[in-house]
């Protein structure tokens, strides 16, 4: 039989909508790739596509990426998970 997923993963949720926000602040800011704001945060690609994978992000890093992609106060609210 089949396994069937009947609740919330809140944690899930919250990695997806903090994607969101930061892809469609790319794209906002002409920033093409992934690999782009990597460099531009002073870190690899590969390590900046784990982070944004699993969502494991420290404070300094987070800012970091605020200062080039600007987030509004409604983006930095989902990314904390208040909204």
């Amino acid at each position: 039989m089949p396994k069937v997923k009947l609740g919330r993963n809140p944690t899930l949720e919250r990695q997806e909508a903090t994607r969101k926000v930061i892809r469609r602040a790319m794209a906002e800011r002409g920033i093409c790739s992934q690999r782009e704001l990597a460099q531009k945060m002073g870190k690899t690609d590969s390590s900046f596509s784990r982070k944004l994978k699993a969502n494991n992000w420290k404070i300094d890093e987070m800012a970091s990426m605020a200062s080039f992609l600007r987030f509004t106060a409604e983006d930095a609210a989902i990314i904390l998970g208040i909204k």
